[in-house]
């Protein structure tokens, strides 16, 4: 069974193998500046089962659209899973918030 530590490993490979294989550095740079921003967030929440499920399914249709040399299908692909993560990453901190509030004295 893989770790959390392992799962966030492959992620980091299976990002990092995308972004050195984009034909446009100057969008790669931005991309892997973007994520790197959202992994320096969401260290301090956790990601949820569902969540690493929509990843995993997301980086399976990904590939699917990159071996079928579609480049609109890979695009939407990419969009989702970019507004997925940060809309996950917005839920969790309002999880969080809400938990703080919650341990305050009234």
């Amino acid at each position: 069974m893989l770790t959390v530590r392992d799962m966030d490993r492959l992620d980091t490979q299976f990002h990092q193998l995308i972004y050195d294989r984009h034909y446009n550095r100057h969008a790669a740079e931005l991309w892997w500046k973007h994520r790197e921003i959202l992994r320096a967030i969401s260290r301090r929440f956790p990601t949820s089962l569902s969540r690493r499920g929509s990843v995993l399914s997301e980086h399976r249709e990904l590939i699917g659209a990159i071996r079928a040399q579609d480049a609109d299908a890979a695009a939407a692909i990419v969009a989702r899973h970019v507004q997925g993560s940060g809309r996950h990453i917005i839920e969790q901190m309002g999880v969080a918030k809400r938990s703080e509030a919650s341990k305050r004295p009234a």
